[in-house]
């Protein structure tokens, strides 16, 4: 089996539209979307159960580097259907944000907060 190494740099200008896009995208699950030092740092509005059995809201600070690695898992697993993928695709080969809208902005979103993209 062949494997294929890919080479893929979010640009700070990038990071931040998607992120500016993210803030309308997300309103639906996230409770806060905040500047944080390094990013941006996301509370989940709902509530998950530990282990322990403790609810907790998840808060998660989104780097430009796990926007990035979010971006490059969605483009090599391939789990969202072609309308997505043809925003991830041009984002990846074209270094272009333009198609990256609120709902492909928040499956990115949800795939640097929890690995994988969770809400519908």
């Amino acid at each position: 089996m062949a494997t294929i190494k890919l080479k893929f740099n979010l640009t700070d200008e990038d990071f931040e539209a998607i992120m500016d896009m993210a803030g309308y995208g997300i309103s639906y699950w996230a409770r806060s979307m905040e500047p944080a030092r390094r990013g941006y740092t996301i509370v989940d509005s709902m509530k998950t159960t530990l282990e322990t059995g403790e609810r907790v809201r998840i808060k998660k600070t989104i780097t430009r580097a796990s926007t990035e690695r979010a971006v490059v898992q969605l483009f090599t697993e391939r789990t969202l259907n072609s309308y997505y993928m043809s925003a991830i695709d041009n984002l990846v080969h074209n270094h272009c944000c333009a198609d990256v809208g609120s709902d492909i902005a928040d499956a990115i979103t949800q795939q640097a907060c929890f690995g994988k993209v969770i809400y519908g």
